[in-house]
């Protein structure tokens, strides 16, 4: 066999290793939602034709000088693959989370007051705000903006 097709069965089978690792294999599945078109998981299937693009990319990337090098690295690069951009994925979540939280809590800081302007008030405690009021009004923009996250 090539060289290519090593990379390609080895990140495969790394790809498979790496789902039984993360808790076992997954069938394919098909998805129908209330008023949403029919949506179709990969599964397993689908982590382990990741492992073997990040086998590809990886060989594709630097060739190694030896069978026994490649082999290797598509193994690794398998089992990697998807971890690797689920823990991007995860990354650019919580990035964005992040920064709703802060685009909350500069809103509520900005809307607080020195006494109660109307309805109840909740006093906020942290984020620079302290012992200042503010309005349910302000206070239910805030919570808006929150269960966006």
């Amino acid at each position: 066999m090539s060289d290519i097709i090593w990379a390609l069965a080895l990140g495969l089978v790394g790809g498979f290793a790496h789902e039984l690792l993360d808790g076992g294999f997954k069938l394919p599945l098909l998805e129908k939602k209330e008023n949403s078109p029919l949506f179709l998981k990969f599964g397993s299937v689908g982590e382990i034709l990741v492992g073997a693009g990040a086998a590809f990319i990886t060989y594709a990337s630097s060739t190694p000088p030896t069978l026994l090098q490649i082999c290797f690295l598509a193994f690794i690069s398998g089992i990697g693959g998807s971890a690797i951009l689920k823990a991007y994925v995860n990354g650019q979540d919580a990035i964005k989370n992040q920064t709703k939280v802060q685009a909350a809590e500069a809103y509520a800081v900005a809307h607080v007051q020195k006494g109660r302007v109307g309805g109840s008030a909740v006093t906020l405690n942290g984020s620079g705000a302290t012992g200042g009021m503010v309005d349910a009004g302000t206070m239910a923009e805030f919570m808006k903006i929150l269960k966006g996250i």
